[in-house]
């Protein structure tokens, strides 16, 4: 077994490709934490392979489920299916009111439940049907494979699911995928804005890493640099490739895949999502709560994520230019709480319970940043890229940087810049704001960057 500690893991990141890394790290340990993915074939021509592969690892008395929607079907999952001869034929179809499927728990109840009939889950789909049947492997402690068919997210080869579970858009412990299999064919086959999406969840670690930095100084959270060595690498490659990921073209696609799979990597060394998701993965959940509960499919979460980042760094650059004598406390009682996020409240108010301070301990954190204002800035800043290196990275991926285009309104964004931080007790920006008192004004100045 490969073991890598942290100095050979930054030279690793710094000499090889994506690909030459992933080589490197599949069924790796680095810094205690195992990488679970023990194989990775991104080319073209793998869908013809799955079948083989699989039964090469899991042997040929395997019973296999393997788990689709509508359109997966129509575009690769027949073909995958009859690789499997003897396979439990799963098409999950949309549920209650939606035109396709979600990640509800709904649909982790039903996987989990026809996983009893069957060794290994085949998930054939992009992030949504990675999720359940990640989460309900998981829970029958079932191995499973994931075939892509689209570079959309980073959550292949991660550990954790992003599910709504009980109304609340969650991010819940899992296990990867054995292997992960992706045709570069079919990957080029995607509608652009899939791979442009995956392309802006992978720019999120300019903000994500730098609210996991400020969990340390404030909340004396765990950090660890190795992840964003590996992240650095991926976000690197793919930058200078933007234009063939636009164009769809199917080496870029590669590329973007396997940088995708590298940062489900650095969320397993960290132990959770924190490298690659901050405030701005929390300004998408609350969009998707909010759709969900008004019975709306939300947009794309990679692009959703984009707004979340060009908003976050853009609340960085705010608060960091904030002279520290206009802090000050900012109680919101739990029935303000409740009135201003309606009937997302009941999903909610667990997660926000825990975050509320009373006089002293708000007193008590102010003092804190206040006393380490200068110093806090000079650890955060080397992680956080500025808001218009966010901008201009995303607008040479052709990734739309208006709220307008995804169905939106002024309301709803400003909304979530106040109020997404209660739907997760982990630190970040939007903490940061509302600890101080900022936020009520700040607020107002960040939505100016949509004018």
């Amino acid at each position: 077994m490969k073991q890598y500690k942290q100095n050979e893991l930054k030279k690793l990141c710094a000499e090889q490709s994506p690909g030459e890394l992933l080589d490197s790290l599949c069924g790796s340990t680095i810094a205690k934490e195992k990488i679970a993915v023990e194989s990775v074939y991104i080319d073209e021509g793998v869908s013809d392979a799955v079948g083989i592969l699989a039964n090469d690892y899991f042997g040929n008395s395997t019973r296999y489920a393997v788990v689709m929607d509508h359109n997966t079907r129509k575009t690769i999952g027949e073909k995958v299916l009859r690789q499997f001869p003897r396979a439990m034929d799963v098409e999950l179809a949309p549920w209650s009111k939606w035109k396709q499927v979600t990640p509800h728990d709904h649909f982790v109840r039903l996987v989990t439940m026809l996983s009893k009939q069957c060794d290994v889950i085949v998930s054939v789909g992009s992030g949504t049907i990675n999720d359940i049947c990640k989460y309900a492997s998981f829970n029958a402690n079932k191995p499973y494979i994931s075939f892509a068919t689209a570079a959309s997210v980073n959550g292949y080869s991660s550990t954790i699911a992003a599910l709504i579970m009980n109304g609340l858009k969650s991010t819940l412990p899992a296990h990867a995928p054995k292997m992960i299999l992706a045709d570069t064919h079919v990957l080029a086959n995607s509608p652009s804005i899939m791979s442009r999406s995956g392309y802006a969840d992978l720019l999120s670690k300019s903000v994500s890493t730098a609210d996991w930095k400020l969990a340390e100084i404030v909340r004396d959270t765990p950090f660890s640099e190795s992840p964003s060595f590996i992240v650095n690498n991926a976000i690197d490659a793919c930058t200078e490739s933007v234009e063939g990921i636009v164009e769809n073209d199917p080496e870029a696609l590669k590329l973007l895949m396997q940088s995708l799979v590298l940062s489900g990597f650095a969320m397993t060394i960290a132990g959770s999502s924190a490298p690659a998701s901050g405030g701005e993965h929390l300004i998408s959940h609350y969009w998707d709560m909010q759709a969900y509960s008004e019975g709306k499919h939300p947009a794309l979460h990679g692009l959703q994520v984009a707004l979340g980042s060009l908003i976050t760094s853009r609340l960085y650059e705010l608060v960091r230019n904030t002279d520290p004598k206009e802090f000050r406390h900012s109680y919101k009682s739990i029935n303000h709480k409740q009135q201003v996020h309606g009937d997302l409240w009941p999903s909610i108010r667990s997660e926000a319970s825990k975050q509320m301070l009373n006089k002293v301990q708000t007193t008590e954190r102010i003092i804190k940043i206040k006393n380490n204002w200068e110093p806090m800035w000079e650890e955060i800043s080397p992680y956080l890229d500025d808001f218009a290196t966010v901008k201009k990275r995303l607008e040479d991926a052709n990734v739309p940087t208006d709220f307008k285009h995804y169905n939106l309104n002024w309301s709803d964004v400003h909304k979530s810049i106040k109020y997404s931080h209660d739907i997760r007790n982990r630190y970040s920006i939007l903490h940061l704001a509302s600890n101080l008192g900022l936020m009520d004004d700040l607020s107002n100045d960040v939505m100016k960057i949509f004018k």
